[in-house]
C-alpha cells in the first residue's frame, strides 16, 4: 500500500530544517575562522599570532616582549598564553596599530606594561568603546599613554623599532610599527592582505588619503610585511593593494566630477586585475567604491 503524500507544510518543515542546519554550519565556519589562530616563527625572537582578530606580532627580549596589537576575547586569551609560552616574561610594551575592538580588546591580559598607540586612537576607544575603556571600565588603566603623531624610534631587545603615523586611511589613527633590524612591517588595517579593505568614516577613515598613506609605507622598503588580516605579505603584494586603492580613487573622483551617481560608479567599475574575498557584513568592493563616492563628492562639491 502506498504510503500518503507528504503534505506541503511538511516538505515545508523538512525544507526549513535543511537551510536551518546549512546556516548554522556556515555560522560555525565563519566563527571558526575568527576565532582560529595559527603561530608563525621568524626567528628566534619574533614570531607573528596570524587570525583570531587582528594578526599579532610578538618579539622577545631578555626582560620581557613587545606585543603589537591584543586581538579580542578568546583568541586574545590564546595569544597571551603564547607569548607566556614562547617568551617566558611577561609583556613589557604593547602597541595598538588602531583602535577596534579585534585589535585591543586584550590589553586588559597585559596589566603593568606600558601602552602605545597614536593620539586619535586613545581618543576613540574612550569615545567609541566606552564599555571596555570608559572611566572605572575592565580596560582604564590599559588605555594607551605613551602617544605617537609622527614617529617615535625606540630600542627593544635586539632591535631598533619605529613606530610611525603616515596618514589617514582605515582609520585617522592607525600606526605602523617598523623592525629596522629585520626590515619587518607591521601595517595593522592599514593593509589587509588577500581581503578587501574597510575605511571607517566613524573612526575618520579616508579612501582619498590612504593612497598616499600607502605611499610613505612603501618608502620604507620593507622586506616583510604584516597585514592587519590575511597572510604575511611582500612589497610587491603591499604595492597591489595600493594600485587597487589608488583605482578606486581615482574612479570615484573621476565619476564624481562628471556628476555619476554612486550606483553608476560602483557599477562602472573593473575590479578584475584585484581578486580578493570580502569580509562578511564588514568589506566588499561595492562597499570601498561607495564610500569612496561619498568622499570624492564631498571633495567635488567643495570646489564649486
Amino acid at each position: 500500500m502506498r504510503s500518503p503524500a507528504r503534505s506541503p507544510a511538511r516538505r515545508a518543515l523538512r525544507w526549513l530544517g535543511a537551510l536551518l542546519l546549512v546556516g548554522a554550519a556556515v555560522v560555525g565556519i565563519l566563527a571558526w575562522r575568527q576565532l582560529r589562530t595559527e603561530t608563525v616563527r621568524l626567528d628566534d625572537r619574533a614570531f607573528v599570532v596570524l587570525g583570531g582578530g587582528g594578526n599579532t606580532l610578538v618579539l622577545a627580549a631578555d626582560d620581557g616582549a613587545l606585543v603589537v596589537d591584543t586581538k579580542f576575547s578568546y583568541p586574545a586569551s590564546q595569544l597571551k598564553t603564547q607569548v607566556d609560552k614562547l617568551v617566558g616574561k611577561p609583556a613589557k610594551l604593547v602597541i595598538n596599530t588602531h583602535y577596534h575592538f579585534d585589535h585591543s580588546h586584550g590589553n586588559p591580559l597585559y596589566a603593568g606594561a606600558r601602552f602605545m598607540a597614536q593620539t586619535r586612537t586613545r581618543e576613540h576607544l574612550l569615545a567609541l568603546d566606552p564599555g571596555l575603556f570608559g572611566p572605572n571600565a575592565p580596560g582604564a588603566a590599559m588605555l594607551p599613554t605613551e602617544l605617537v603623531d609622527d614617529v617615535r624610534k625606540l630600542r627593544f631587545g635586539d632591535e631598533e623599532i619605529e613606530v610611525r603615523y603616515l596618514g589617514r586611511g582605515h582609520t585617522d589613527g592607525d600606526i605602523v610599527v617598523f623592525l629596522r633590524k629585520r626590515s619587518l612591517l607591521h601595517m595593522g588595517d592599514l593593509f589587509t592582505n588577500g581581503l578587501y579593505p574597510i575605511a571607517d568614516v566613524k573612526g575618520g577613515g579616508s579612501m582619498r588619503d590612504w593612497v598616499a598613506t600607502i605611499d610613505r609605507a612603501i618608502e620604507l622598503q620593507p622586506k616583510t610585511i604584516i597585514p592587519g588580516h590575511g597572510p604575511i605579505a611582500t612589497l610587491d603584494d603591499l604595492k597591489a593593494f595600493r594600485a587597487y586603492l589608488g583605482a578606486v580613487w581615482q574612479h570615484a573622483l573621476d565619476g564624481a566630477t562628471a556628476g555619476k551617481s554612486c550606483d553608476d560608479i560602483a557599477g562602472s567599475f573593473d575590479g578584475t586585475p584585484w581578486k580578493m574575498a570580502p569580509i562578511p557584513g564588514f568589506s566588499s568592493q561595492s562597499k570601498n567604491l561607495e564610500t569612496a563616492c561619498e568622499e570624492a563628492k564631498a571633495e567635488v562639491a567643495k570646489t564649486k
